[in-house]
C-alpha cells in the first residue's frame, strides 16, 4: 500500500513552484475554458494560484460540460475558490 500511495503521490507544491514562470505568464487572461473538470479538492491549490494572479478572479470561466452534468455544483466550486457569480458561464459541451 505505501508503494503505490509514494507512486501516486502528486507533489503539487513543487509542480506549482516548478512551473512558476507559466502561471507568472498569464497576467493577462480576460477567459478561463474549463472542459469537463471536475474542480474536486484535489486540483484546488492550482486553482488557488491562478486566482493569486492579478485579474484572473475577474476574468469569464466558462465551464463547459456534458449536459448531463451539474453545472450548478462546478459554479459553486469556483465561487468557494474566489471565482464571482458574475464572471462564471456554464454551456454544454457541444456548444463550443
Amino acid at each position: 500500500m505505501d508503494r503505490y500511495f509514494t507512486k501516486t503521490f502528486k507533489p503539487t507544491a513543487r509542480l506549482i513552484e516548478q512551473n512558476r514562470p507559466f502561471f507568472d505568464s498569464l497576467s493577462g487572461v480576460e477567459e478561463v475554458l474549463l472542459l469537463g473538470h471536475s474542480l474536486q479538492a484535489v486540483d484546488h491549490p492550482y486553482y488557488r494560484r491562478l486566482l493569486a494572479i492579478p485579474g484572473m478572479a475577474s476574468a469569464r470561466w466558462w465551464i463547459a460540460c456534458i449536459e448531463d452534468e451539474d453545472w450548478e455544483t462546478k459554479a459553486s466550486r469556483l465561487q468557494e475558490l474566489g471565482v464571482q457569480s458574475r464572471n462564471i458561464v456554464t454551456c454544454p459541451w457541444t456548444d463550443l
